[in-house]
């Protein structure tokens, strides 16, 4: 019934998508696994919520608390600022998208950086925001902790996560098809998908649910002043790991889960991929530069 209801609820989400049938597979493979857990993977993830009370949150992980990321992943939620590119806005001229993240009192936490070479220049001018890059976190000192990539495509796209310190891959991120709808699905390691956004025509807030319609977290787009909407793609986003952080809004009893630093990755990179899909709107466009020509020839 809980699945049948999440399904209705996802309008276009295709047939199967929350298969019941995988979930039991996977529980009777755990349960035939008994305790073999590598070393390098957990299998319970402890968090503690801003109010004191612990949840745990249990499946395989790569990261956790000690790992460089946590510093960045453990905060209740993040924004994150795309940086102003004035080459994109005088000549129409596409650059590396460039993000600062903070913490909520302001902290600088880090920095996202879509990485740079002579074939990414030229595939940013031709694809633009169909193109493929790759973009690395790094620390307030500049040191790599997390990568994601994202291939070219022409209808949706993917984005994927990698942990620079373990070699490993995290999660994924996969943009699902709808004519007007922003719809998202997030799978964890191993492909196992703990998450959908179900977004409405020209949404602005992408809340991350599970199969029975929990809310696990949510990135919010917010304004940032006319003049930068109009002539900038300088975007400003909150991400939301606890959706109820930082608002007034109670979580109903017993109807919590909070994300394991994996998942949290994989929704820090799904923010990345609404800038890219949504909200990058001057990419390709002539330039003011361009205007500017065409009113002094009159």
């Amino acid at each position: 019934m809980v699945v049948g209801l999440f399904l209705r609820r996802s309008l276009a989400a295709p047939p199967g998508i929350w298969a019941h049938a995988r979930t039991l597979a996977r529980k009777v493979g755990r349960a035939a696994a008994g305790s073999a857990v590598s070393k390098d993977v957990s299998s319970t993830e402890t968090a503690v919520t801003p109010t004191g009370d612990t949840y745990h949150s249990e499946g395989s992980h790569v990261l956790h608390a000690e790992s460089p990321s946590a510093a960045i992943l453990s905060q209740p939620f993040l924004v994150i600022s795309r940086q102003l590119e004035m080459l994109n806005v005088l000549a129409g001229i596409e650059q590396g998208h460039q993000y600062t993240i903070q913490a909520p009192d302001g902290t600088l936490c880090g920095y996202l950086v879509e990485r740079t070479s002579m074939l990414s220049i030229v595939s940013r001018q031709v694809l633009r925001t169909h193109r493929g890059f790759q973009a690395d976190v790094l620390d307030p000192a500049g040191t790599p902790l997390l990568t994601f990539n994202r291939p070219p495509y022409l209808i949706n796209s993917n984005i994927n996560v990698h942990d620079d310190v373990t070699d490993k891959n995290i999660g994924e991120v996969h943009q699902r098809f709808h004519l007007v709808r922003r719809n998202y699905d997030l799978f964890a390691r191993g492909g196992i998908q703990f998450g959908a956004v179900n977004g409405g025509i020209l949404a602005m807030e992408f809340s991350v649910e599970d199969e029975s319609g929990l809310e696990l977290a949510r990135v919010d787009r917010n304004f940032v002043g006319l003049a930068r909407e109009l002539f900038t793609d300088t975007g400003r986003y909150v991400v939301r790991f606890d959706p109820y952080a930082g608002t007034d809004i109670q979580p109903p009893p017993g109807r919590r889960r909070i994300l394991t630093y994996d998942e949290r990755a994989t929704v820090l990179a799904m923010a990345v991929s609404i800038d890219f899909d949504y909200f990058s709107r001057h990419s390709g466009g002539p330039g003011l530069f361009t205007f500017a020509a065409l009113a002094s020839m009159d």
